[in-house]
């Protein structure tokens, strides 16, 4: 059977060095970009407008910005899908055959390519008319060329959305599924991996949002800098915080049931034990001593173990998480911010 990978993935698989980390992956990926302008710079120069096409800024940020974005984020993101996938196997509670059909699921759902190229039609389609390329000659050079790097586009477009997508169906699967855990204080260490997973999710989703602000500003010099953040961008930003966020609250709800369920065991023990202390104090005969030594040390473990399982933890994340997602919550306006100065002063 195939070894299941993004698209992406599978192209560069076959190339040597592919096992060595992202390190060699980086000159591969962009030197692969360069070769698709020089396609473009080749097809311009067949109708003299090689200078207007490498001077084109809007083709470097989609191109080279965009485009190097996804590709090395499907890199990373395919190996941080698959670790944390395994990594998170002593927590779930399902038997070898369940997680095993839970894994191959979701690697369907992760690398299946139909959603990709549904997603890369409707986005050529919608894009493609706004960008005046049907009023070319349809048998021209540069014609062409413009359909296959605009479908080309659309396609690494549509495989960063399902990238996103993927990331955050695994964070939301593996908490809809059943867990198997003891309440602690070290819960956060525990969802460590799942935490990670979560920052790249947001990370590539706040790039997409500061580059989707960008582009626009850098083809429209546009001097007001707050209204795209205000109305557009800002709704993004809350939709995104939302989307990273939903997941650990259903890990929450089942830490908060646990740690009810826990306490309430705990309650119930206490009354059992409390009605063998006031048995034993009305009896006529007395207790042995080490049946009271017995009582006290079921009391003293009953306290004990009430005051872990209060301690617990009962969110997966913690304030380090949280300043982390607001840092990256900051990342579109302030780079929205910078090209705007850098326009202005132009």
């Amino acid at each position: 059977m195939p070894k299941k990978m993004f698209w992406t993935e599978l192209i560069f698989s076959q190339l040597p060095f592919y096992e060595r980390g992202l390190k060699e992956q980086l000159p591969i990926r962009f030197l692969f970009l360069v070769l698709i302008w020089l396609t473009g710079l080749l097809a311009n120069s067949t109708v003299g407008s090689a200078s207007e096409f490498a001077s084109n800024v809007q083709i470097y940020l989609t191109l080279f910005g965009t485009g190097s974005i996804i590709l090395i984020g499907a890199y990373a993101a395919q190996r941080e899908l698959k670790k944390t996938v395994l990594s998170f196997r002593p927590l779930l509670d399902l038997d070898d055959s369940r997680f095993e059909r839970f894994s191959d699921r979701a690697d369907r759902y992760f690398f299946s390519v139909i959603p990709i190229l549904l997603l890369a039609i409707v986005l050529f389609i919608s894009v493609s008319a706004g960008l005046g390329i049907y009023e070319l000659p349809l048998a021209s050079i540069i014609a062409i060329w413009n359909v296959l790097f605009i479908f080309f586009i659309d396609i690494l477009t549509a495989t960063g959305i399902w990238m996103c997508f993927c990331i955050w169906l695994a964070i939301f699967l593996i908490s809809r599924s059943p867990l198997r855990i003891d309440l602690s204080q070290d819960t956060i260490i525990k969802f460590r991996g799942i935490a990670t997973l979560a920052l790249w999710f947001a990370l590539f989703y706040f790039i997409a949002v500061s580059l989707g602000s960008v582009i626009p500003l850098a083809s429209s010099h546009s001097a007001f800098v707050w209204d795209p953040l205000v109305y557009s961008a800002l709704a993004f930003v809350l939709l995104g915080v939302l989307l990273v966020i939903l997941p650990f609250y259903n890990i929450h709800a089942t830490l908060l049931a646990l740690k009810r369920r826990e306490l309430e065991n705990i309650e119930t023990d206490f009354g059992l034990l409390q009605k063998q202390i006031d048995e034993s104090s009305v009896s006529s005969s007395r207790m042995p001593p080490e049946q009271t030594i017995s009582l006290f040390g079921r009391f003293i473990s009953l306290q004990i173990r009430e005051r872990r399982i209060r301690l617990a933890q009962e969110w997966p994340i913690d304030v380090t998480f949280v300043s982390k997602l607001l840092a990256m919550v900051l990342v579109p306006a302030t780079v929205r911010v910078i090209i705007w100065m850098i326009i202005g002063t132009t």
